[in-house]
């Protein structure tokens, strides 16, 4: 008896079962996403099934780590954490290669060149939730996207816990911050990783250098209704190094309420091999949405008088009180012997504002108003002059 035909019949049979006729397999447990040059590369890897934890994330630069084992983390009032234990529903990828026009700098077109993945996640109380990982050929991007969902039609946020776990202990220029109400003008502070104090808001963007010269910068981009994020060290039993993304809170303690779909600003880490090609990059401005103003025309570019720092010195020495027409007239002469198409009325720390307001100083009070011209300025006169 022939029984090579029973044996290619049944083969068929067992192919089927294993693929069409089972259970679905799991999705990988780990994704890599790559920059179009392969110097970038981004390792997702998901939650242990049946647990709590939050996907994590890896960045390496050349090969070389620069994150290790970083938290994805979204908390939200009703639904906790909506990453936790989150299960891997579909991955989808797409590259873009297109140039973007600039409207202002010293480029005219910047080359928006990627690879992106869209990782679609449910939780255990049935959220869905997308992260967006997009690697460009210096830039590691990832956002959370929240779509629209049956029964759901808002989300409260009261935290992210984005950690960004970078690899030895690199040299940190940082702004250190004290509180969420800042005017974002604060010295540069050199220290190591390791001695970052804790418990300390830290501004955007946050560099870090190592010693063979590679650096990288952590920002946000497209920010757009949604909290503002610094960074901060917190106080662990461990020790540990991690940055966590701390966002500037609403009067009632929430951090963003959003009607839904929804998406975060992108969480970016900026990478190089020196840090001079950190100010040459353009991925900010692509990463960033495209103007809402229709026509630009009338923007023009140019120089202006900002005598904020000097304040009512002229030539080299004290002189009249900064808002009056006499010393205004200096300025305004000023800018047609130097070619300054723009001359600021302003104020100084020292003096109340150009605007109306009963308290001395520039902090605002209860009755200021800024459609409404102090009563001891000519701005008429000046406008005039």
């Amino acid at each position: 008896m022939n029984i090579r035909p029973y044996i290619r019949r049944t083969l068929s049979v067992l192919a089927l079962f294993s693929t069409g006729f089972c259970p679905q397999k799991s999705l990988a447990q780990t994704s890599v996403i790559k920059s179009p040059d392969d110097r970038l590369a981004v390792i997702l890897r998901m939650p242990t099934p049946n647990s709590l934890e939050t996907p994590r994330w890896s960045v390496t630069f050349g090969g070389k780590p620069i994150l290790s084992d970083s938290r994805l983390s979204l908390e939200t009032s009703d639904a906790g954490d909506l990453l936790a234990g989150v299960q891997l529903r579909k991955v989808r990828s797409r590259t873009a290669d297109q140039r973007v026009r600039i409207l202002f700098g010293k480029a005219d077109f910047a080359h928006d060149r990627y690879q992106e993945s869209r990782f679609s996640f449910e939780n255990a109380k049935h959220w869905q939730v997308d992260v967006v990982v997009r690697c460009y050929d210096d830039a590691v991007a990832i956002r959370y996207e929240v779509p629209k969902q049956m029964g759901i039609d808002k989300i409260i946020i009261t935290d992210e816990g984005t950690t960004f776990n970078l690899a030895g202990n690199p040299n940190a220029y940082v702004q250190y911050l004290e509180n969420y109400h800042t005017s974002h003008e604060h010295n540069v502070t050199t220290t190591s990783l390791q001695d970052l104090k804790s418990n300390t808001l830290l501004d955007m963007p946050a560099t870090f250098t190592w010693p063979d010269g590679s650096c990288v910068a952590i920002t946000e981009a497209a920010l757009r209704a949604y909290a503002g994020m610094s960074l901060m060290r917190p106080v662990t039993s461990t020790n540990e190094t991690s940055l966590v993304c701390r966002l500037t809170p609403r009067a009632d303690g929430t951090k963003v309420v959003r009607s839904l779909p929804m998406q975060t600003p992108w969480r970016v880490v900026m990478s190089a091999r020196r840090p001079a090609d950190l100010l040459e990059s353009n991925t900010i401005y692509c990463l960033n949405e495209p103007s809402v103003i229709g026509d630009t025309s009338w923007i023009k570019p140019g120089k202006i008088t900002f005598y904020w720092w000097n304040g009512n010195v002229y030539d080299g020495k004290p002189g009249l009180p900064i808002l009056s027409l006499e010393m205004q007239k200096k300025y305004i002469d000023f800018c047609v012997r130097s070619g300054i198409q723009t001359h600021s009325v302003i104020a100084d720390e020292t003096v109340t504002p150009w605007y109306y307001q009963s308290n001395s100083g520039v902090a605002p009070g209860p009755d200021t108003d800024v459609t409404r011209v102090r009563a001891d300025l000519d701005l008429a006169g000046i406008r005039k002059y």
